[in-house]
């Protein structure tokens, strides 16, 4: 506490004086409160908020020491660490710095752990000999098996989305990489039509259709929106539909004059002139489906479900399903042979299960 005795004095020398006492408390002690940041993943949107107690608000934060993983940074007003970690963000330490509007500063030192980006194999593509598959997986990487030629990948690049699937040319002598942002690919003999960067869908594209002659292709969204390219004509799509379940995938009739879609619940919609066959929506799996493949002459089509199990329709023979094995990972697609007289299934973890006259070159798992 303090006491200060103040005089005034006038022109004609008339004097008053007053006493004043202050009492000045001083601002607890700064501090950094938050202990421990939590671990982020690779490719994925990161957010934590530091807090501080004592001193004098406002607060100011800085990283004084060490950097961010790749990807985040710190807001200096909110003392907020965000971003969306960097495909190769790596753990670091690094020492943060809180200032009061007094000027106090305190510090503390973080780890943030990053943990790789959770890679799983997207889809399956067989040569039209069936002699030979790729198989693609969310990272862009892909493999091949049999006498397919490998024509490059994504895995070496960094990636804003996830790949969704991989669609070979006619001749098999290249293929199109599609990502959940819509991003389109190409490798080998594939041309490229447009890709929907820049053309943001609302929900994420979850596989790609191209026509026979490879002179344009399709995009469908979770949504039910279709987008065609190149020469791909646009016969309709579920984008404007109450949808009870997500669009899961898209398979084009024979001619490319049509199309089919399907929702993880099962529901089958038509357009152009494909046919509708009947659906899955009634059935045990109708919860899980994950794909849809059309017979050779398209009077037909397949659904399979994350648990291996599959269903036909109009003329898709059942060659056998997964449903009675122990899977150690989803179901996440099917392909069949050029002659509709089998299939393959694809799971997530890249194991391959083989029916009818598919053959078994490889796996992952």
């Amino acid at each position: 506490a303090y006491t200060v005795a103040l005089t005034a004095t006038d022109s004609s020398g008339s004097t008053g004086t007053a006493g004043f006492a202050w009492t000045i408390t001083r601002a607890a002690g700064l501090f950094v409160a938050t202990i421990s940041l939590a671990p982020g993943e690779a490719r994925t949107a990161y957010s934590q908020t530091l807090a501080a107690s004592g001193g004098a608000a406002p607060y100011s934060w800085s990283v004084t020491t060490g950097s961010l993983p790749g990807g985040l940074s710190l807001k200096a007003v909110t003392g907020t660490i965000s971003g969306r970690l960097a495909p190769g963000a790596k753990t670091t330490t690094f020492a943060v710095t809180v200032t009061d509007s007094s000027g106090q500063t305190a510090s503390r030192s973080y780890t943030i752990t990053v943990i790789a980006a959770s890679v799983r194999t997207a889809m399956m593509a067989a040569l039209p000999d069936g002699k030979g598959y790729w198989l693609a997986s969310t990272d862009g990487a892909v493999r091949s098996f049999g006498a397919a030629v490998l024509y490059g990948s994504m895995s070496d690049r960094r990636l804003a989305d996830p790949v969704v699937g991989i669609v070979p040319t006619p001749d098999a002598k290249g293929y199109w990489l599609v990502s959940s942002g819509g991003r389109v690919f190409t490798f080998g003999d594939a041309h490229s039509y447009a890709a929907k960067a820049g053309m943001r869908s609302p929900q994420p594209i979850v596989g790609m259709v191209a026509t026979p002659d490879a002179k344009g292709y399709w995009l469908v969204a979770r949504g039910g929106a279709v987008f065609s390219f190149g020469e791909a004509h646009f016969y309709g799509s579920a984008g404007n539909s109450a949808l009870a379940r997500p669009i899961v995938g898209m398979v084009a009739t024979a001619d490319a004059k049509g199309y089919w879609l399907v929702a993880s619940g099962g529901a089958v919609f038509s357009f152009g002139d494909a046919h509708f066959y009947g659906s899955a929506g009634n059935s045990a799996s109708a919860q899980s489906i994950v794909g849809v493949v059309a017979t050779a002459d398209g009077k037909g089509y397949w659904l399979v479900a994350s648990n291996g199990h599959v269903l036909g329709f109009g003329d898709a023979h059942l060659y056998g399903s997964a449903t009675n094995m122990h899977l150690a990972r989803p179901i996440v697609g099917m392909v069949a042979t050029a002659d509709g007289k089998g299939y393959w299934l694809v799971a997530n973890d890249g194991g391959i299960f083989t029916y009818g006259d598919a053959t078994f070159y490889g796996s992952e798992a």
